[in-house]
């Protein structure tokens, strides 16, 4: 419909992150009618269904993809030590980190941002607050002074360090992105009706491929197990078709919600298709790296994509300095 109301012969589609999937679905729907697609941080469609029980998130390999970015974050961090990341003063990173949440389980901190009220920082919130800043690798630094701030028990420059990044609250009016959300996510996919299902999943997880994060991306779904409404017109697969013009995949190789190794499965699934590979990290490929961006515009303009095994790499590592 929006092709036929643009006057375009083909659909042309630029995607990122959830935009993905809708991009897949355009292409296994639509395969002769496509143009140009391009699709950055890519959703693996097993997100949208799976074995009976099984969690969306989960299997997306959404906390696959934070454990390891994560882990990136550890070594980045140590390399540039304490001048550059303020979590190395101490040792480890990742020992550290360890050793913070198993603290904060117990003995939470109190937190205040500007103009909100005192609340505690437990485990819950430092996955949450570490799991949502590891999307921007600009503000890793940030993330280094306020784990740094919270492991050493010093609220207020942990709470300078979040005001950093997170937005004060809209005073204009409500944003219903939350409910949004539920609802499109809940009438795409399949998930439990039952609610401890959801529990169990995500310790499994955190004990045998992704500490920290198993719970976090299963609890995510949760608002799906009452969820009722239904999407009448849902595709479910299969996600193979030939386009008729070849379909641009870009992925960084860390990235906290939509792993690399879905762009290679994609990539696989779809035979007329090129992966262009961004050594970066966060969730987004396109927007901090020029090299990228360059060769995503020559595609939209030419048609023409990258050779195979092409790499980018990001303009500024996450703890490097900006220029002036």
């Amino acid at each position: 419909m929006l092709r036929a109301a643009l006057g375009d012969a083909r659909i042309n589609l630029l995607g990122f992150s959830y935009g993905t999937f809708l991009g897949q679905v355009v292409a296994n729907v639509f395969p002769d009618r496509t143009g140009a697609i391009v699709l950055d941080s890519v959703v693996d469609p097993a997100w949208a269904t799976g074995a009976r029980g099984s969690v969306d998130w989960i299997r997306e390999n959404a906390d696959v993809g934070s454990d390891a970015t994560l882990q990136r974050f550890f070594q980045l961090c140590a390399e540039a030590g304490a001048r550059g990341c303020a979590f190395a003063a101490d040792g480890d990173p990742q020992r550290r980190f360890a050793d913070l949440a198993a603290r904060l389980r117990t003995t939470p901190l109190a937190i205040s941002l500007p103009g909100q009220p005192v609340r505690e920082l437990g485990y819950d919130e430092l996955v949450i607050i570490t799991g949502k800043i590891l999307y921007f690798g600009w503000a890793w630094e940030t993330l280094g002074r306020f784990l740094h701030a919270v492991d050493i028990a010093d609220a207020e420059a942990g709470a300078a360090a979040l005001a950093e990044v997170i937005p004060p609250p809209d005073a204009t009016g409500y944003d219903n992105i939350v409910e949004a959300n539920a609802a499109i996510a809940c009438a795409d996919t399949d998930n439990p009706r039952d609610m401890h299902r959801y529990g169990v999943i995500g310790r499994e997880r955190d004990a045998t491929v992704a500490p920290f994060f198993g719970s976090w991306w299963a609890s995510q779904a949760r608002v799906c197990g009452p969820w009722q409404g239904r999407s009448s017109e849902r595709y479910a697969g299969p996600w193979t078709a030939r386009t008729s013009a070849p379909v641009l995949l870009l992925n960084n190789r860390y990235d906290p919600a939509t792993p690399y190794g879905n762009a290679v499965h994609v990539h696989d699934l779809l035979p007329n298709s090129a992966l262009l590979t961004v050594d970066g990290v966060g969730h987004g490929a396109l927007p901090l790296s020029s090299c990228a961006s360059d060769a995503t515009a020559q595609y939209l303009l030419t048609g023409a994509v990258p050779p195979p095994g092409t790499a980018c790499g990001q303009d500024l590592a996450p703890f490097d300095q900006p220029p002036a």
